[in-house]
């Protein structure tokens, strides 16, 4: 171990390991859970650590915008925050990771500009995000087509969504704007890892290759669920493969969901897909299986070698699984499912103790 490592990791990890231990663990989670009603929830929440410094003025019957903004715009300061604890490529790589909602949002404009949705309406969608802000977004609404605001995005990727537009009036979707943007922002995140060094390249490829992988088996899953053909389905995948092969050549061109999901199932994520390529599955039962697979894949960082930037990656990417944790349970309250099927959609439930 490099002192300079040890220099530049040292009390960075010392404070994320702190934070990991305030992650919500299962027992967290049943208490959410056995809430009588969303209002409850959300009490239980704002008395667990981390939560309540995040949820002030919040009370009553609670609004779920409301409780959404302030869950994620605590993560993005948390983002912002732990990414200045680092150095050089490490915080390159984590502010441009903290742009993830930005390009959210981004999508939501171009959605909005395709589909001839109200400014007013798509607003109420909006995410807090270090880029391409409310504001931002709000501006460029009323501008009435996908090429006038092309100049209030990036240089890099203002031709790929000038093409992407002319496949999506072709093909009368949005998606392959919402692909273009996908595609942009993951393969500059991965290019932006692999420039990085040693454990640093290492685990931070490994964390953000695997969850391209899974996006595109999900893509896969989802146009072979919708017949989709091969040929739109193919330029919907992300242009970056860390472990999967030719299995996901293969899937591509399945006759049916089942074969495709037996094909990924030969692969390197044969472990997650096997369980599912008995029968045919049901997508949502296929995102739950790989977001968990994912998760599980964070946590087994902390296992590693400590001083590097995947560590830190690792512990925001289960902040953010979390969250969402967080939501479906206030949303699974405010329409009064079961506390089980809740149960069921849960990434983080059992894998934190």
């Amino acid at each position: 171990m490099s002192i300079a490592r040890a220099k530049d990791f040292g009390y960075v990890t010392a404070r994320v390991r702190a934070l990991k231990s305030f992650l919500l663990a299962q027992q967290d989670l049943d208490a959410l859970l056995q809430a009588r009603d969303e209002t409850e929830a959300l009490q239980r929440l704002a008395s667990m650590p981390r939560y309540a410094e995040h949820l002030p003025g919040i009370t009553g019957k609670p609004s779920l915008e409301r409780v959404e903004e302030a869950l994620l715009a605590s993560y993005v300061e948390l983002v912002a925050r732990v990414a200045s604890w680092t150095r050089g490529r490490s915080t390159q790589l984590l502010d441009y990771a903290n742009r993830r909602f930005g390009y959210e949002n981004l999508k939501l404009v171009l959605t909005a500009l395709f589909a001839k949705i109200s400014r007013d309406e798509a607003a109420r969608f909006l995410l807090p995000s270090t880029s391409y802000s409310r504001e931002e977004c709000l501006a460029m609404m009323p501008k009435g087509s996908i090429e006038e605001i092309l100049p209030s995005v990036e240089e890099d990727l203002r031709e790929p969504l000038a093409e992407a537009q002319t496949s999506a009036r072709a093909l009368g979707t949005v998606l392959p704007l919402e692909h273009a943007v996908d595609n942009f922002y993951l393969s500059q995140l991965w290019t932006m890892a692999r420039a990085l060094q040693s454990w640093d390249r290492f685990y931070a490829s490994s964390l953000i290759g695997q969850e391209i992988d899974v996006l595109n088996m999900l893509t896969v899953i989802r146009a072979k669920r919708l017949d989709i053909p091969k040929e739109r389905l193919r330029a919907l995948l992300i242009a970056v493969r860390y472990r999967l092969k030719d299995e996901l050549d293969s899937a591509i061109e399945a006759q049916t969901l089942q074969e495709a999901a037996t094909t990924l199932a030969s692969g390197k994520y044969g472990r997650v897909v096997s369980k599912l390529s008995s029968k045919e599955p049901e997508v949502f039962e296929v995102e739950m299986a790989f977001k968990r697979y994912l998760a599980e894949e964070n946590l087994r960082v902390f296992a590693s070698f400590p001083l590097h930037v995947g560590l830190v990656l690792a512990y925001l990417n289960l902040k953010l699984y979390e969250i969402s944790d967080v939501r479906s349970v206030i949303i699974g309250k405010t329409l009064g499912r079961s506390s089980e099927l809740v149960r069921n959609s849960l990434v983080t439930y059992g894998l934190i103790l």
